[in-house]
C-alpha cells in the first residue's frame, strides 16, 4: 500500500531556553494493480482439425495466445510481473473427446501481488462414431444366369449397392468418411463354381475410426450333364422290305435315341438343348451304308459342350447270280405228234425255271422268278421258235434281272 510517514525532531537545550522542531516525510509508492485481460475459452471439432498434430498445434497456439495476451495486457503495470500456467505437457488424443483446464498464475515482486484465478478451457469433441450397415452376402445358381457377361454384371451391381449401402449409411457420420473395398478385378469364371468375399475398409479423417466389413458373392456353376449313350443298330439284308421300311427305321431309330438322350439330362444343368447333325438325306435300300449320327448337347452359354454319336447300319439284300436258262433246238423226226412237242416245251420250260430258281437260293431275301409265256404252243406241223423272258424280282424290286432262252422246233419237211 502507499503511504507517507512524516517525521518530527525536537531539539531541546538547558533548561528548553531553546527548543526547535524539524520535519520530514518518508513517502513510498506500492506496486500499482495489475488488470490483465481474462484468457478465452476455445472448442474444436474433430472435422475442423484433421489429425493429431493439427490438435497438437491448435492447444498449444491456443494456450501461447493466451498467454501472451495476459502478459501483454500488464505490460506497464506492477513492477516485474511473471505470468505462468499450470499446463502438465499432456495432450489430449485426436480420437478421444476431452478438455484441458489452464489456470495462469501472475506473480510481482515480493508477492505483493498474486493473481491465479485465471481459468480457461480447450474443448476438444472427437470425430463421431460411425454406424455403417453391414453388406449383404448374395448367392447365384447358374441357372438365374445366362451367361458370364450376366455372371460379372450380377457381381458388379452386388458389389456397386453393397459400396452404396455402406457410404450412404454413415453420411452425416465422423468427418470425411472414405469406404474402400479389396476387389481386385478378377471376375469369376461363368463354367466354374467360386465365392469373391470382399472386405470393405471405412476410415475417417487421420485413420483414427477403420472398420472392416466383409461380404460374400457366392456363384455355383451349371451341373455337370450326365447323359445316356446313343445305341448303334445294324439291319440286316430281308428285316426290312422296302425303301420305306428303311427311311422309317432309320427315323424311329434317331428320334429314340435323341429322346432317350433328353431324357437322361432331365432336371441337370439349366437349359440344356439336344441337336444331331443328320443331314436329312437316306440310305437307299438297295445299297449298303452307315450314317453316323453326332449329337450335341449344349448347356447356357455353352459352358458344357458334349458329343456323342451312334450309327446306323445297314445291309442291303445281296445280289442274285441266277444260272442262265438254256435254249434247246428239235429237228424233224425227234417229237412223234403234237402232244410230244407240247410235253418237251413244258418240260424245257420248267427246268430252266427250276433251275434258276434253285441257283438262288439263300440269295437276296424273297426272290420271285416268273416268265413270260403266254400258254401258247407251238404247232407240230410248223416250225416255229417260241422266246421266253424269265423275270427275277426280289423285295421292293431291288433288284430286277431278266434272262432269255428259246425253244427252237424244226417240223417234218
Amino acid at each position: 500500500t502507499s503511504g507517507v510517514i512524516t517525521i518530527e525532531w525536537t531539539i531541546t537545550d538547558n533548561d528548553a531556553c531553546q527548543i526547535q522542531t524539524l520535519t520530514a516525510d518518508f513517502d513510498y509508492t506500492a506496486p500499482a494493480t495489475l488488470t490483465p485481460v481474462s484468457p478465452v475459452d476455445i472448442s474444436y471439432d474433430a472435422c475442423i482439425l484433421s489429425n493429431q498434430t493439427d490438435l497438437e498445434t491448435a492447444f498449444t497456439t491456443w494456450l501461447t495466445d493466451n498467454t501472451d495476451a495476459i502478459t501483454n495486457s500488464i505490460s506497464g503495470q506492477g513492477c516485474t510481473p511473471v505470468v505462468s500456467h499450470d499446463w502438465d505437457l499432456t495432450h489430449l488424443q485426436y480420437c478421444s473427446d476431452g478438455v484441458i483446464t489452464i489456470t495462469w498464475t501472475i506473480s510481482d515482486t515480493d508477492l505483493c501481488q498474486l493473481i491465479d484465478d485465471l481459468v480457461a478451457d480447450f474443448v476438444y469433441t472427437a470425430p463421431a462414431v460411425l454406424t455403417p450397415v453391414s453388406p449383404v452376402d448374395i448367392s447365384y445358381d447358374a441357372c438365374d444366369l445366362s451367361n458370364q457377361f450376366d455372371l460379372e454384371t450380377s457381381f458388379t451391381t452386388w458389389l456397386t449397392d453393397n459400396t452404396d449401402a455402406i457410404t450412404n449409411s454413415i453420411s452425416g457420420q465422423g468427418c470425411t468418411p472414405l469406404v474402400s473395398h479389396d476387389w481386385d478385378l478378377n471376375h469369376l469364371q461363368y463354367c466354374t463354381s467360386g465365392v469373391i468375399s470382399i472386405e470393405w475398409t471405412i476410415t475417417d479423417t487421420d485413420a483414427c475410426q477403420t472398420q472392416t466389413l466383409t461380404a460374400d458373392f457366392d456363384y455355383t456353376a451349371p451341373a455337370s450333364l450326365t447323359p445316356v449313350s446313343p445305341v448303334d443298330i445294324i439291319y440286316g439284308p430281308c428285316i426290312l422290305t422296302d425303301q420305306s421300311d428303311l427311311e422309317t427305321a432309320f427315323t424311329t431309330w434317331l428320334t429314340d435315341n435323341t429322346d432317350a438322350i433328353t431324357n437322361s439330362i432331365n432336371g441337370q444343368g439349366c437349359t440344356p438343348l439336344v441337336s444331331n447333325d443328320w443331314d436329312l438325306n437316306h440310305l437307299q435300300y438297295c445299297t449298303s451304308g452307315v450314317i453316323t449320327i453326332e449329337w450335341t448337347i449344349t448347356d447356357n452359354d455353352a459352358c458344357q459342350t458334349q458329343t456323342l454319336t451312334a450309327d446306323f447300319d445297314y445291309t442291303a439284300p445281296a445280289s442274285l447270280t441266277p444260272v442262265s436258262p438254256v435254249d434247246i433246238i428239235y429237228g424233224p423226226c425227234i417229237l412223234t405228234d403234237q402232244s410230244d412237242l407240247e410235253t418237251a416245251f413244258t418240260t424245257w420250260l420248267t427246268d430252266n425255271t427250276d433251275a434258276i430258281t434253285n441257283s438262288i437260293n439263300g440269295q437276296g431275301c424273297t426272290p420271285l422268278v416268273s416268265n413270260d409265256w403266254d400258254l401258247n404252243h407251238l404247232q407240230y406241223c410248223t416250225s416255229g421258235v417260241i422266246t421266253i423272258e424269265w423275270t427275277i424280282t426280289d423285295t421292293d424290286a431291288c433288284q430286277i434281272q431278266t434272262l432269255t432262252a428259246d425253244f427252237d422246233y424244226t417240223a417234218p419237211a
